[in-house]
Order: structure tokens, then sequence, then C-alpha cells
């Protein structure tokens, strides 16, 4: 895929599914080592955060009786705070690392080279990212309470909303209306593109070694597909 870095061919704002899915495939393997490194860390240092929570968490359970002894809920609690705080750090790192590798792909969307430094140098969004992720959440949550269907429509049309938070600096309210005016005509894109992944991610994750190492690509690949559809409705992909 020959082309200057961040050049923009028209103002083509509705592209096909296709088109893009070729187009995010491209930048996903001119920029592999970022990406596979930003996915590793994306992914696994949350989950090494709780390695020794959960093993002090077994420890200290341990040392509270045998099988069969009666459990102390005051005795209890110790357990509950470190596994509490555990979890709370936990989401803090993820949310970090996801706001860095997202500011990354959406960089690579337009045409940019990122760097590592991502991770570190877009914490002042953390607040309205994480507001805006918590508040589609309980959206889509609300649509699953009614029924599946409307939490798929919200979900479709409420995707950019963290892109926006990060690529324009707006609020969790503000982002969550641009998003479901750039969604507008959307949606079966969108649909099939989760789709495709969860079905993919399903099947490859019942393969052994390959369900581990397939899920190193489908997850960010898909993620590159969101943001380069983002770029494309806003006007600025660069392909």
């Amino acid at each position: 895929m020959n082309r200057p870095s961040g050049q923009i061919h028209g103002d083509r704002r509705d592209r096909e599914l296709g088109e893009l899915l070729g187009i995010a495939l491209a930048m996903f393997q001119e920029n592999i080592g970022i990406i596979l490194g930003g996915t590793a860390i994306t992914m696994i240092v949350p989950a090494l955060i709780m390695v020794p929570v959960a093993i002090g968490i077994a420890v200290m359970g341990g040392g509270m009786g045998g099988e069969g002894a009666q459990v102390d809920p005051v005795k209890m609690l110790p357990l509950f705070a470190i596994g509490g705080v555990g979890l709370l750090v936990t989401i803090i790192v993820y949310m970090i690392a996801k706001i860095g590798f997202t500011v990354i792909l959406l960089k690579i969307a337009k045409g940019e080279r990122p760097a590592f430094s991502e991770f570190t140098s877009n914490m002042g969004y953390f607040g309205n990212f994480l507001a805006a992720s918590l508040l589609v959440g309980l959206i889509v949550l609300a649509g699953f309470i009614c029924l599946v269907i409307p939490a798929i429509f919200l979900g479709c049309k409420l995707i950019f909303t963290p892109l926006l938070v990060l690529d324009r600096g707006m609020g969790p309210i503000e982002a969550m209306k641009e998003s479901w005016s750039l969604s507008e005509g959307q949606f079966w894109k969108i649909f099939l593109s989760a789709l495709a992944y969860m079905v993919i991610n399903t099947i490859v994750s019942f393969i052994p070694i390959i369900g581990m190492v397939g899920s190193f690509v489908t997850f960010p690949y898909y993620e590159l597909l969101i943001c380069a559809l983002y770029r494309s409705r806003t006007g600025d992909l660069a392909a």
C-alpha cells in the first residue's frame, strides 16, 4: 500500500466495507510491530497485576482455617479489601493502556507514525474516557435488559464515542451525540464487522495454542477497522 503518510485522496466519507477491510489490513501490516506490542501491553499488563493479588488472597485465605472451619466474616474483610483494591488498580491500568492503544490506532488510521510514548502521554483524557466508556456500557446494558436488538443498535450508534473523546477532546455527552451523527447510515458496516470479529474470535478460541495467539491479531485488527471507519467518516482517513 504505497501512499504518502497522512495523504488524503478526496473526501470519501461513505466507503464500502470491503474497501475499509483492505485499508485496515494494509495499515495493520505496515505497523504490525507497534500494533502487536500495544496489544500485548493492553491485554497482558493488567492481567499480570491480578496474579500477585490472587496469590495473596489464596495464601491469606488458606491460613484462615482448614476444611469445615467456620468462616469469620470479620476476618474475611482483609481479603475483600485486597481483592477490591487489586480489581480497581487493574481497571485503572487497563483504561490507561486502552487510551494509549486507541490513540496509536487513531494515528495509524490517519497515516501518522505513533510511538509507544502514547501510553503515558494521554492520561489527561482518563476521566472523560472512563466516563464515556461507562455511559455507553450502561446504555447498551439497558438495551439488553429491554431486548437484544436495541442493545445492538445503541452499541453501533455510540461506537465512536471513546474515539471522539480522544481525537477531539470532547466530553462524554458531546461525544455520544457526535457518534450518533457520524454513525448515520453505517449500521450494517459496524454490525457486520463486530459480528465477524466475535464469530472468528470464538472459533479461534477453541483451537489450542492458536486460540491464544489468534486473539492478538483479531482484537487489534477489529479495533483498527473501527478507527479506519471513524477516520473515513470524519474525512481524514489516510488512504
